[in-house]
């Protein structure tokens, strides 16, 4: 009797399938849906968190509107990083701050959404929290497309193939 023949090792299949493995691209609408889906979605929810007001004492401490612009960086940075393109960041960061305008404008209401102003001489936390919150909106957006900027940006230098989206 002979010895077994060596055989060559298995070769490794994926059973992942891409849609880069099949040839087939993902639809181009699905970014720019997610970026205005994505970016309703921050101002909304970011809205119902910001009046959130922690008292240390007698100082009213506008941890809900933090919470809110970090939130709405990240939804931004979500986008663009799923999608593989800053500009849909910038496009969220958008949307996000226009849906933010309309709340703070007394449209539908006596009082508006998001409060920015008040006739007392001083101002009490919750225009503080609407302050932080509309203007935090801006640099949340900037810091998101920049992230999402340095990090596709580090991918491409690397040499990683891009990866297609679903």
């Amino acid at each position: 009797m002979s010895a077994p023949r060596p055989t060559a090792p298995a070769q490794r299949t994926s059973t992942i399938s891409t849609s880069a493995d099949s040839g087939k691209r993902s639809p181009r609408w699905r970014g720019p849906l997610a970026a205005v889906v994505g970016g309703i979605l921050a101002a909304v929810l970011g809205t119902s968190l910001h009046n959130h007001v922690v008292y240390a004492g007698e100082t009213g401490l506008p941890v809900g509107a933090l919470l809110a612009v970090v939130f709405s960086c990240a939804v931004a940075l979500l986008v663009g990083l799923w999608r593989r393109n800053a500009v849909l960041s910038a496009v969220t960061g958008a949307v996000t701050y226009l849906v933010l305008g309309l709340f703070s404008l007394d449209l539908l209401n006596e009082a508006p959404l998001i409060v920015t102003g008040a006739s007392a001489e001083e101002q009490p936390p919750v225009v503080t929290a609407g302050l932080l919150w509309l203007f935090g909106q801006a640099v949340a957006t900037i810091a998101a497309v920049l992230i999402c900027a340095r990090v596709l940006g580090r991918d491409r230098n690397a040499g990683r193939p891009p990866v297609a989206g679903p």
